[in-house]
This record gives C-alpha cells, structure tokens and sequence, in this order.
C-alpha cells in the first residue's frame, strides 16, 4: 500500500523549544522510529512543515543588510534540504541497507494573482510578546499577527496549481525508494509568460482538506481540530458510535464535514442498491449480510455492513437497532420475517468483500462488492475532498458527494 505521511513543523521542532539543531535532530530521531516499520511494508512518501525553520533563517538573513536578505522561496529550499537531510538520515540507521530513501526539492506552481499576497496569514518563525512583534513590523516591515498568547512573523501562503516534480515522484515510489518531498509544502515558483520559472517570496498553502482513516477516538480530536480552524474534513473512519456521530453534527456547524463508512464510488452505489431491492421485494425476502476482511481489521461487523444493513432496513420501514442479528449460535429456533443478520469473516489480507442477500421462495439474489485494492478508497476519499473544499459548514455524506441522494 502507498502511504503518505506529514510530519508538521511544529512537531520536528516543538512550539517553545530552543530552535537548535540538536532539538530538531532529537524529535526527528523520534518520528523515524515510527515511520521506519511502516516503511518496511508499504511504499512511504514523507512531506513535512517549515514554519519554525524558514522563520528562522529569515531571522538569520535579518542580520545582513536589506539588500543582502535571501527571498522565502530561497528560504524554502535551504529547509528542504535541512530537514530532508536530517529526516533521510535518521530513517537509513533504521532502515535495511537495500531500502533506497531520497530527499527531492520540490518547486510548487502557484497563482501570482493569489488573494494570499494581499493578505499574508501564514505565520513563520519565533514567537513574540506583542511589544517586541510591533517593534520588528516597524523595523523591517514584516506583517505580524496573534498566535495563541504570542505574535509571530506572517506571509503570503497561495494555494498550490502544480507540483513540477510529481512525474519524478511517481518513479521513484515505482522503483521502490522513500521519498521525502514537497517539504514547507515545497519551494513557490510562478510561470512566466515566456514560459520561464522563477521564485516567488511565499510559504504554500498546506491544504484546504483533512482526510482521516484512523481510529474513532483520533478522529473526534481530529474534527476538533477541523472545527477549530474552519477546515474542511473527510472522514472515512469506521468503528465511529452513534454519540461519535451525535458530536460529529455539533461540532460540523463550524466547518464542511464530508463522512461515510466506505468512500469507494461503488459501495456506495451498492448502498442505495440495497435500499432500493429491499423496498421492491419487501417482506418475502429475508435479508442477510456477509462482510469478509483481513485479519488485522479491528472492529466488527464492519462499518460498510452496518451501513448496508441499515439501507435494507430502510427500505422495508424497520428499525436496524430492533432488527439487527450479529450472532447466531445453538438452538436458535425459527428466523423471524423481521431480523436482519449481519455475518462477519476474518481472514489473510482480503481488502474487503461486502455481499446482501435476498432469499425468497424459490430462488434468491446476491449483490456484492469486492475490493481488489485500497486505492478505490483513496480515490473517493480525493473525490469527496475536491467536493468539500468551499463548501458551507454541515455534515454530509458520499451520496452528496456523488449525486446519489435522489436514487
């Protein structure tokens, strides 16, 4: 499986900490230690953040007369490769001597029109009291605004066109190698009219979506975060409880929510399938579920299977909570007409098999959906989020996403 993961700025040198390079060094050391087994079973890209290090080295440049100061795009690239550098390290003593790992400057397309130039927001750098913050606006001209109880150094962050590197990028996770890119949300450049690069003075926009597929408890933290911050969030986590999703709609007032138990487009055409066969058949059909996994999965039935279980509930008018079966063990007696049963298998490293049954007199009718990888999942999470992204504060759902609301 490809994962990406991003170690943010803020983690590799603490809010607080001395910026030294030996904390820096220290908290790396510790983000590799959990990055090297995953690297060991999955095809790993790194990215990072840099607001702490390019505020620093433009601190530094501070020091050399104004004509003299290096641009932030400049800036941008020195911490790529400091903190490529030190991440690359750190994951080769951990890591098998034929595990290739590679640091890549990465340059980032954005709009010189970009409203962000107009109002800088991305901040950089220390913290200051708001003394020492208007002293240095003052002094050099630097936009500044409030950071928790502090104030910090503020730029433009446009949001990113094209990443000019990716072709590269894709080769080398082809070939097997770690890659480590796209570090500060990687170096801005804009397009000339004759077709010619050049940098530009910005830290990029690290995102306008949080995409989580973690865990029920991490995920409610994480939409505490979203709501926080106004951000847009899809959310594929399964094992999520009807308080979890209670929460969810409260806390969703404050930033678009895209959540559903399966992203894949065609489970979720399989869901309205579901309740659209269980409305024509109706009563004389008993419906059961079969939901087959791998063996590492760790809640049951799975989340797709409840969905699916309570889109045939749906259709028929029943209650999933009064009618749902889980287990069937012993003399059990006579199926009632109501029940709807829910079976779970747990085996190898079966991606994910859902299958509804329809059994009446006579004949019966199976739908299934198997999945022959994750990147379906990957691919209706990065639909959901190109959805979300402008979107008006609520919880929605993949049938928003993919127009099935009407099916």
């Amino acid at each position: 499986m490809r994962i990406v993961a991003a170690l943010g700025g803020n983690a590799l040198l603490r809010r607080g900490e001395a910026l030294t390079a030996e904390n820096q060094r220290r908290n790396i050391k510790i983000a590799a230690a959990a990055l090297a087994p995953i690297a060991l079973d999955h095809k790993l890209v790194i990215s990072h953040g840099n607001g702490p290090q390019v505020g620093l080295l433009a601190l530094q440049g501070a020091a050399y007369h104004v004509d003299e100061i290096f641009p932030l795009d400049v800036l941008d690239a020195e911490t790529e490769g400091m903190i490529g550098y030190m991440i690359e390290q750190e994951l080769i003593n951990l890591l098998p001597a034929d595990q290739s790992c590679v640091t890549l400057l990465t340059q980032i397309e954005v709009d010189p029109e970009d409203q962000a130039f107009r109002h800088p927001s991305k901040p950089i750098g220390p913290v200051y009291s708001k003394a020492e913050a208007n002293c240095l606006a003052k002094e050099r001209g630097w936009h500044i605004a409030q950071d928790g109880e502090n104030f910090r150094r503020v730029v433009a962050s446009p949001r990113p066109k094209r990443i000019l590197e990716l072709g590269i990028i894709e080769m080398l996770v082809q070939q097997g190698v770690l890659v480590i890119c796209a570090g500060g949300g990687g170096i801005p450049v804009i397009l000339r009219k004759d077709g010619s690069l050049i940098g530009i003075e910005a830290v990029i926009d690290k995102g306008d979506v949080i995409i989580d597929f973690t865990f029920h408890k991490a995920t409610m933290e994480f939409a505490k975060v979203a709501a926080a911050h106004k951000r847009a969030m899809v959310i594929g986590t399964t094992g999520l409880s009807a308080e979890n999703i209670e929460e969810l709609q409260q806390l969703s007032a404050a930033f678009p929510c895209v959540q559903a138990p399966n992203m894949a487009v065609g489970v979720n055409v399989l869901f309205k399938l579901a309740a659209k066969t269980a409305s024509i058949l109706g009563d004389d059909y008993n419906i059961e579920i079969v939901e087959l996994h791998h063996n590492k999965k760790k809640d049951a039935p799975s989340g797709t299977a409840l969905k699916l279980a309570e889109m045939a509930a749906s259709g028929v008018k029943r209650d999933l909570a009064e009618v749902g079966v889980y287990e069937r063990n012993g003399i059990i007696g006579e199926r009632s007409v109501e029940e709807i049963g829910v079976q779970t298998v747990r085996g190898g490293d079966i991606v994910g098999e859902h299958t509804i049954y329809f059994c009446g007199p006579g004949e019966r009718i199976e739908i299934t959906h198997r999945a022959h990888s994750r990147d379906n999942f990957a691919q209706g999470a990065a639909k959901a989020a190109a959805w979300v992204a402008g979107k008006e504060p609520g919880l929605y759902t993949m049938f928003d996403v993919l127009d099935l609301q009407d099916l």
